[in-house]
């Protein structure tokens, strides 16, 4: 019997990301998934994935390409239009 993996909602793997960022470790954060949403948690290795990509992109999202720098800049540029 094939086991299938259950699609994670972007709140459940941005928890994820942020109780790993919090705490720096992977099995504190593993606890808190099963704690706060009843059911295991996935694979660790992919939330350090999501953790490191995040905190290089800004994003957990994998098709996002923009850079933190690249994002902050635009809208700091869209601020500073949008005031004169």
């Amino acid at each position: 019997m094939a086991s299938s993996a259950r699609v994670l909602s972007m709140l459940e793997k941005a928890k994820l990301v942020c109780w790993f960022e919090e705490t720096h470790s992977l099995s504190m954060a593993a606890r808190r998934y099963k704690s706060e949403f009843g059911m295991d948690p996935p694979n660790m290795a992919q939330v350090k994935k999501w953790h490191d990509q995040f905190m290089s992109t800004g994003s957990i999202e994998a098709n996002d390409q923009v850079s933190l720098n690249q994002s902050f800049a635009n809208v700091r540029d869209k601020l500073f239009i949008d005031k004169f």
